[in-house]
């Protein structure tokens, strides 16, 4: 499962980089503020993943669970930005490129909640494991 889910998460990278390369052939002019949420969003999922595979090979349940609750941040950062485009769009940012910039707002979102995932089955199996925190019961 956590192989399938790192699969769906590169498909999405490449969905993610494809739209960039059809950004940057239309050459509009992307606002700052949706440019700087795109890299937060970006760094906040790629986050979230590496958390979550830490947690798979290490067992290192807290790094999981913050990685699970910047899922929501993710979430909510993503649909903050789509209402900013939403009112945006109509001046003269570039109304061509919202498509684009939505996808690529959209696979960063999927990444994080993928991610996070991964990180509640990596959570599931050092629990399923004797442990400090977790005993065999008798």
């Amino acid at each position: 499962l956590i192989a399938k889910f790192l699969e769906i998460i590169c498909d999405y990278s490449e969905i993610i980089a494809r739209r960039v390369f059809s950004i940057t052939e239309k050459s509009g002019k992307i606002p700052r503020s949706w440019a700087d949420a795109l890299e937060e969003l970006s760094g906040l999922a790629f986050t979230i993943c590496d958390h979550a595979m830490e947690c798979v090979f290490n067992g290192d349940i807290k790094v999981a669970s913050s990685a699970i609750e910047a899922k929501n941040v993710v979430q909510a950062k993503e649909e903050a930005l789509m209402n900013e485009m939403a009112v945006g769009a109509s001046e003269e940012s570039v109304p061509l490129l919202c498509a684009d910039l939505r996808a690529v707002a959209w696979g960063f979102r999927r990444i994080a909640e993928y991610g996070a995932a991964i990180a509640e089955i990596g959570i599931n199996r050092t629990l399923s494991e004797p442990s400090e925190i977790s005993f065999e019961p008798k």
